[in-house]
């Protein structure tokens, strides 16, 4: 076919495609910049409501689950069926699209005004700055949003150069919105059961050099 698809049901367009044969190929096709987060997985399009469903009962973007599958695993699913599809398949079908991310965030994309963000929900973001007082992340926003230093991680952190680096993909809470100020205030704390990684600080490294060149 000569045409551009956007997302996956543009594929029902095609000249010759059926139903089944949409069934059968749906969840084997990535479209990498769909603006829709779950085009851009393996997911089939079946299954796009359902996770729909579970990022809106988690207060969490598709983006972020796909930057970060393992948070479904806070999702309480009481079906045995459906809870082994989402740990055995559905996780490991979102993780794929992390690989787009990075192309999907390069194509031009409407930017979310301050009043269609809502706190306490999870979105994705890319680290575009660091400072000594914490960092700044793009979430498709109007501005960039700033994680302050003390929301970095539950433990105490020197500086934020020990949990992110430039250009890293992050999942961040919407802690605080000031439409006057232009402000977006982040977070990275509590967003898992596993805590955040705190590298040493280049301080500290320093510090165990000597205690053990002093010995």
């Amino acid at each position: 076919s000569k045409r551009s698809f956007s997302s996956k049901n543009d594929l029902l367009k095609m000249p010759g495609m059926t139903e089944a044969i949409f069934r059968n190929i749906a969840g084997y096709i990535i479209i990498p910049f769909s603006e829709n987060p779950l085009d851009r997985t393996l997911v089939h399009p079946d299954h796009f409501n359902w996770v729909s469903e579970m990022c809106g009962q988690l207060s969490i973007s598709p983006d972020a689950v796909i930057a970060n599958p393992e948070s479904l695993r806070e999702f309480v699913e009481q079906d045995v069926a459906k809870k082994f599809y989402i740990e055995n398949r559905l996780m490991a079908h979102l993780q794929v699209g992390q690989r787009f991310n990075a192309l999907a965030f390069s194509k031009h994309r409407r930017k979310f005004k301050l009043d269609e963000l809502q706190e306490g929900t999870i979105v994705s973001g890319h680290v575009t700055n660091i400072t000594p007082f914490g960092v700044f992340v793009n979430i498709n926003a109007v501005c960039e949003g700033l994680i302050h230093i003390s929301q970095l991680a539950d433990t105490y952190v020197e500086t934020p150069e020990q949990v992110v680096s430039l250009h890293d993909a992050v999942n961040v809470r919407i802690i605080g919105i000031d439409p006057k100020k232009r402000r977006i205030s982040l977070s990275m704390k509590g967003l898992t059961s596993q805590p955040v990684k705190v590298s040493p600080s280049k301080r500290q490294l320093s510090s165990l050099a000597n205690h053990f060149q002093n010995r």
